[in-house]
């Protein structure tokens, strides 16, 4: 559970300083509460009663002195004495030389860190000591951020125009898929893949603009044939994210199948309409329509090589007999529910399900620690989005397929599995925009990713 902390300031001082305090608290897996961000008071809630709760739920009260705090100090004042009396830790941070007053100084009980007269890295690397975290400044190297950039301009090329607005925001870009948000320098262990919300209460269109439209879908046809099928299942919708220093958390709600079918082939089927929605979410950081949250998996056999495989011709509804280079699988409630690290129960379950590897042979042919999550990617073709995970092998491609056609089901989605090499990448992606008739859309940006993992950087 992220560290919540409490920061006391003067409205007037937000942009001055305190924008910069919460970006960093927000990067290194800290929670800030500030009241500009505060929804409740926002919409009207007793302001005292919100600053109280928030206080009473820090684990760290930060204070911001400024010229215009000692000038006028009877908010900060109050709120410093609740956090003496709830017995908090404080911490102060001041902008001014002038003496913090006897009264706010017996509050605090420990001397302030002089902002005014240190540097930024000072500032940070103090507070962050005494957060109990190791404040490090990003070193940038002139010629890899040239490099860089010659990158990002190949990889604008060849992305789809349905990013065409968000393409410099959120990472790396190729084709119909985007990375939301990613982790290049190794990628998030399982484990650091947390839930911070999970709402069980089921999303509802009924009081949304397209609630008319909804109630029409669930009379057609297409509706009808699902729910005779017993198709309607239980799926997770991501409505938001937040990137900390070493952790990713998600925020996931409950919908069905039914829900994320009428977004993907009726509310955002017009092309202009699913572009104005990738942009609201890039602008705003949480998705406001059903999804279903999967993870793919890509694979990398023990001579370095991307296991592929080819989609059945019977998956009419996912590209068929195109090239994929993952194995995916919706988040199911009893990843979560039975696991604490519920990537790594997810991750076994997909094993399970597309190759029929029980405990005993994912031990023998899963690299489970090398397992890391690179991305977060959205899929601009359908809207939805995926946790991308790279994971070893402990045998070879070869090996793989010969188990896998000795337990394969009858719901099976590939027919054949064979090796990529990582050198044959870099021809691929310079010349996917020729190429998008023979692999699935999402193939390109994690073929992309499989590089990065396997030799560190870009393969380009």
């Amino acid at each position: 559970m992220r560290k919540k902390v409490f920061i006391s300031h003067r409205t007037a001082d937000y942009e001055v300083f305190v924008f910069s305090v919460v970006s960093k608290l927000k990067e290194y897996g800290f929670k800030p509460w500030i009241s500009e961000d505060d929804e409740n008071i926002a919409g009207g809630r007793d302001w005292a009663s919100s600053i109280e709760e928030a206080i009473t739920n820090c684990d760290y009260f930060l204070v911001i002195i400024t010229d215009a705090v000692l000038n006028k100090q009877g908010q900060i004042m109050n709120e410093l004495r609740l956090a003496s009396d709830l017995e908090k830790v404080k911490i102060a941070v001041t902008l001014t030389d002038k003496p913090i007053p006897s009264g706010m100084r017996y509050h605090l009980g420990l001397e302030a860190i002089p902002a005014y007269k240190l540097t930024e890295q000072e500032i940070f690397e103090k507070l962050f000591y005494t957060l109990g975290v190791i404040y490090q400044k990003p070193v940038i190297n002139k010629s890899n951020a040239e490099r860089s950039r010659q990158e990002l301009s190949l990889m604008e090329t060849h992305t789809d125009p349905i990013f065409s607005d968000v393409v410099n925001l959120g990472g790396y870009s190729w084709g119909k898929n985007k990375s939301v948000i990613q982790n290049i320098s190794g990628g998030w262990l399982l484990s650091n893949i947390r839930i911070e919300d999970w709402n069980t209460e089921k999303y509802d269109f009924e009081f949304t603009e397209y609630a008319d439209s909804y109630q029409e879908f669930l009379s057609s046809p297409e509706c009808r044939m699902i729910m005779a099928k017993g198709k309607n299942h239980t799926r997770w919708m991501l409505t938001g994210y937040d990137a900390a220093y070493d952790s990713l958390f998600l925020s996931i709600q409950k919908t069905e199948w039914i829900q994320t079918q009428y977004v993907w082939h009726h509310l955002l089927k017009d092309e202009e309409k699913r572009k104005n929605t990738i942009n609201m979410f890039f602008d705003e950081e949480e998705s406001v329509y059903p999804t279903s949250l999967c993870l793919h998996l890509i694979l990398i056999d023990n001579q370095n090589r991307i296991v592929a495989s080819r989609i059945k011709k019977r998956k009419k509804d996912d590209y068929p007999n195109t090239i994929a280079v993952t194995i995916g699988e919706q988040l199911n409630e009893t990843d979560y529910s039975s696991s604490d690290n519920f990537v790594l129960q997810w991750m076994r379950r997909s094993l399970s399900e597309e190759f029929g590897l029980d405990a005993v042979s994912t031990a023998q042919y899963v690299d489970e620690e090398s397992a890391r999550i690179m991305s977060l990617n959205l899929e601009g073709d359908i809207y939805n989005f995926s946790l991308v995970c790279c994971v070893r092998l402990k045998c070879t491609t070869e090996q793989l397929f010969s188990y896998y056609k000795m337990h394969r089901s009858s719901l099976d989605e590939f027919d054949e599995l064979y090796p990529i090499s990582v050198d044959e990448v870099p021809e691929i992606l310079k010349n996917s925009d020729h190429l998008r008739d023979q692999y699935h859309p999402s193939s390109f940006l994690r073929l992309l990713f499989a590089c990065i993992y396997v030799n560190g950087e870009l393969p380009f």
